[in-house]
């Protein structure tokens, strides 16, 4: 069993250590994996643990971050300059041992700084192959593929008995193919098709093996897109992975025609939409630009935009219609409700909701979409008797502990059966008093919530992701109320993303982003959290139900490009609100009697509708 130990810095990569060391220890056992404060006792020397942990390691895994190379100390010195800094002084110490295998884990985005950037002690390190770790849902697939790095390699007897098996085989084989070419040659008998099949060798694969060899890892992951069943037929519909373009230049032509005359000049920031049909193997394509204007461009002038950033849909297990089969969902990731437990009543019955949700929970897991609960005051509350209105910092207090209590019984009903992916805690915490759909809780009272709900479902659930209620009240104000609460929290609970609900805002240009671009979201929440994945958990046009399905999946495939195209390293997820139109004032993916809208529907499953 090899032996492991983690460098990395708290303030650059605390959270993902922490995921990555779980998933380790998982595999490896927890005396194989070495990480600083899951290791080292009170009283303990820190440098005299490390330096024993770094003698008797075999693997050194280094990960980076996006601020690891900058971070700096009190007197603001980049503290991997300091020849006594514990991090600088465990990659060097791993790069100056032949018996050492170093590997770079990049994640958050990160990326290999350059050599001129590290100390000279540290510069080697560019020179070793690196892993991308990535958010969710890639994270446990880049996970499978750094322990296929490091397992240790077989057993050389086991390796010669598999080689001689092998060589048998295919000398039987070769003899069993002479045997047939003999019978079939001179004056022999052809062999009838019954005695072909029974000289037939079959050699048996383990499905399962992996490579030893890994393969670097790509920047850009895209959807799984295999092909499923439609409901109607049970055949499998192809998707393209690639529905968009954009220019490898700026100025690049758009023509009326093939060779014919020019109707646009398009720039590398704009994205080209493939119109349908379109035959993507030839010197022309026919593509729609951002501004609308239709035309034809030359395919050695522009570059695919792959789908990247997962999708999924709101939906509401109490409404038929709005609990779709999973043979409906088609390319979509994510499925996410609220756990309504109180029914508006004040029932705390845990029993009656798991007989409820355990089988809807079930059959979307079992179907390989992850399924996203949402704590609410309709997990527990909602009907008990609180007046939210009139909630003060107390009765705060004194609801956190009970709504906590809940969210640990579920969380552990729940473990180890592969079913819940991920748990958000509340839902628009930050919404203006009086909102119709939320209940608003101050900063403080809402960081006691997320830290003890944190807690909760860590405690009970280390692999499931938990993130913050979504942010409704734009860049500004969202960023500001998730500083204020990062301020009060404790820094052991970070929540693993941040959710925001950015309803009117989209790609720039659209009716329907009449508040502004999407991208505003990303780049406030970033800089308040810069190594923490942004989740658009709920996301849609509101209160227009009467507008064309087909501008509205212009509107959102065109705001998911933009997001591709610029943040897919930083955008974890876009929740689509909701299934059908049945759901409070949203723009279905199908209509109050669940059937889907031309278009949009099919954008979104990759489904013909």
């Amino acid at each position: 069993m090899p032996e492991i130990f983690i460098s990395y810095r708290r303030a650059d990569s605390r959270a993902t250590a922490e995921r990555i060391y779980d998933r380790l220890v998982q595999q490896f056992g927890r005396d194989s994996v070495f990480k600083d404060v899951n290791e080292i006792r009170p009283g303990d020397s820190f440098a005299d643990v490390l330096k024993d942990s770094l003698a008797n390691c075999d693997i050194l895994l280094v990960i980076i971050g996006k601020v690891w190379l900058d971070i700096r100390d009190s007197s603001g010195s980049r503290r991997l300059d300091d020849a006594n800094d514990f991090v600088r002084l465990e990659v060097q110490t791993g790069l100056n041992r032949s018996d050492i295998r170093v590997i770079p884990l990049l994640v958050d985005g990160a990326s290999l700084p350059e050599r001129s950037a590290l100390p000279a002690a540290l510069q080697k390190l560019v020179d070793r192959q690196t892993i991308q770790i990535r958010f969710d849902p890639d994270f446990h697939r880049d996970m499978d593929d750094l322990i296929a790095a490091i397992q240790p390699p077989r057993n050389s007897r086991n390796t010669r008995r598999l080689v001689l098996s092998a060589l048998f085989g295919l000398l039987l084989i070769m003899g069993l193919a002479w045997v047939a070419f003999k019978g079939i040659s001179g004056n022999e008998t052809p062999l009838s098709p019954t005695e072909a099949a029974s000289a037939t060798v079959k050699v048996a694969v383990n499905p399962t093996s992996k490579p030893t060899e890994i393969q670097t890892p790509t920047l850009l992951a895209t959807n799984d897109t295999t092909p499923k069943p439609t409901p109607e037929t049970g055949k499998s519909l192809d998707f393209p992975k690639t529905y968009a373009f954009y220019p490898v230049r700026d100025g690049v032509r758009v023509r009326l025609g093939p060779d014919q005359a020019v109707v646009a000049a398009v720039n590398q920031k704009d994205i080209l939409r493939l119109v349908e049909g379109t035959d993507t193997s030839g010197p022309w394509l026919q593509i729609r630009t951002t501004a609308g204007a239709t035309g034809y461009v030359a395919s050695e002038d522009v570059k695919p935009l792959p789908v990247t950033i997962p999708l999924g849909v709101n939906i509401n297990p109490r409404s038929q219609v709005d609990t779709p089969e999973p043979s409906l969902l088609g390319r979509i990731t994510w499925v996410r409700f609220v756990y309504d437990v109180s029914m508006g009543t004040g029932n705390q019955d845990l029993t009656k909701a798991y007989n409820f949700y355990d089988p809807i929970i079930q059959k979307y897991a079992d179907a390989g979409y992850k399924v996203m609960l949402i704590f609410t005051h309709q997990t527990f509350g909602e009907g008990a008797g609180y007046n939210w209105s009139e909630m003060d910092d107390k009765k705060w207090t004194e609801y956190v502990g009970s709504f906590a209590a809940a969210c640990t019984n579920i969380a552990d009903h729940y473990k180890d059966k592969n079913m819940v992916s991920s748990y958000q805690i509340w839902n628009e915490q930050d919404a203006n008093s009086g909102a119709l759909a939320s209940i608003p809780i101050p900063p403080k009272s809402y960081s006691d919530m997320l830290t003890e709900a944190i807690r909760s479902v860590r405690d009970t659930d280390k692999q499931a992701i938990v993130l913050s209620g979504g942010l409704v009240t734009g860049p500004s104000s969202g960023a500001s109320y998730i500083r204020d609460v990062a301020s009060k929290s404790s820094p052991d609970t970070r929540q693993d993303g941040i959710a925001i609900h950015p309803y009117g805002r989209g790609v720039l240009g659209s009716i329907y982003a009449n508040f502004g671009s999407i991208t505003e979201y990303v780049q406030n929440v970033e800089r308040v959290f810069p190594n923490v994945a942004v989740w658009f958990t709920e996301w849609g046009v509101l209160e227009r139900q009467n507008e064309a399905a087909s501008d509205i999946a212009q509107f959102a495939s065109g705001t998911v490009d933009l997001l591709t195209k610029d943040y897919s390293d930083h955008v974890a997820a876009l929740i689509w609100f909701g299934w059908s139109d049945n759901m409070y004032n949203s723009y279905g993916l199908v209509d109050r009697d669940g059937k889907p809208k031309p278009y949009l529907y099919e954008w979104f499953t990759g489904i013909k509708s």
